[in-house]
């Protein structure tokens, strides 16, 4: 039971940075606004469907909660660095060649 805790929270912050990077390929060339508008709401509706789905997989499964939280807190991390690094790349957003 210990190794669905841990793919269940890997997959669920993967797909959400699949989801992520897919917004981010197709609206990239739109202005900065209407980008930003984009983007930030798919963000909320990412988020908000994240946390229904942590508190359904939380109360409705038998699974070792401490591992769960702890993995989804690792896996979230890694990949926001990783959509800010592939904006980062896409709109030279930060220049980290000084």
């Amino acid at each position: 039971m210990i190794w669905i805790s841990i793919l269940i929270p890997v997959v669920i912050a993967f797909a959400n940075i699949y989801i992520s990077i897919s917004v981010i390929k197709k609206n990239i060339k739109k202005p900065f606004s209407q980008f930003n508008k984009i983007f930030f709401t798919a963000f909320l509706v990412r988020f908000f469907s994240v946390i229904i789905l942590l508190a359904l997989i939380l109360i409705f499964t038998d699974i070792d909660k401490f591992v769960f939280a702890l993995t989804f807190i690792i896996s979230v991390f890694l990949s926001i660095i990783i959509e800010i690094f592939y904006l980062n790349i896409k709109k030279n957003l930060i220049n980290l060649h000084k």
